[in-house]
């Protein structure tokens, strides 16, 4: 099974490796744009970043977390994503608005990560390492696959027959949406262990993070 997830990966890759690095270019614009933003902007607003975080470690680390919550609002903002890279692949001039997506996700990444780091120094380490990026271990290749899904669908259709017909749905797009939904299950997969597992971490490092709160 995993030979064969391997094979597919590379093969995906081989096919469009142009697209991998410009997808990758787009989110790690965002994530140093998230970074420039609050070194120009955000920074001002320490104190309320501080109370924010403050209380977001208090109430998950007491054990009142919202798990249901924690889930459905991480799978929506993950659907969301998803679902608009699939709407953009179906005809080109959507699909010139689908880097602002990865960049958006870069962004708000960038921003995050700088935030605890600047606002809780070292001890927003374990909180980095433990709640924040895991999740995105998993999420920026699912990202950056879905936008070349998005990119190589449209370049298939623009060097294709029927002019009139390119860009219709048809039988073929059957793998296009069977990946986006297999894309899905793996954002459902990754919200579910987020609200599963997050507080159960956050409940384990409160002792460590006692002498910051």
């Amino acid at each position: 099974m995993f030979k064969r997830l391997r094979q597919w990966l590379r093969k995906q890759f081989t096919e469009h490796p142009g697209a991998y690095i410009f997808a990758v270019f787009t989110f790690t614009a965002g994530f140093c744009g998230g970074i420039y933003y609050y070194h120009t902007i955000g920074s001002e607003q320490v104190p309320q970043f501080r109370n924010c975080l403050d209380g977001y470690i208090l109430y998950i680390a007491k054990g009142n977390a919202d798990r249901w919550g924690i889930f459905w609002n991480s799978l929506w903002n993950n659907l969301q994503t998803l679902g608009l890279l699939m709407i953009c692949g179906l005809h080109p001039a959507l699909t010139t608005f689908s880097p602002m997506f990865l960049f958006g996700r870069g962004f708000i990444l960038g921003f995050t990560v700088t935030v605890l780091v600047q606002v809780m120094g070292w001890q927003g380490v374990p909180v980095l390492l433990l709640g924040i990026l895991p999740q995105y271990i998993i999420l920026i290749p699912l990202l950056l696959f879905g936008w070349v899904l998005c990119y190589s669908r449209v370049k298939e259709r623009f060097t294709g027959p029927r002019v009139k017909k390119r860009f219709r749905i048809n039988g073929a797009d059957g793998v296009y949406f069977r990946n986006f939904f297999f894309a899905a299950l793996v954002a459902v997969g990754v919200a579910g262990c987020l609200a599963l597992i997050l507080p159960v971490i956050m409940s384990g490092v409160y002792g460590f993070l006692q002498t910051y709160i």
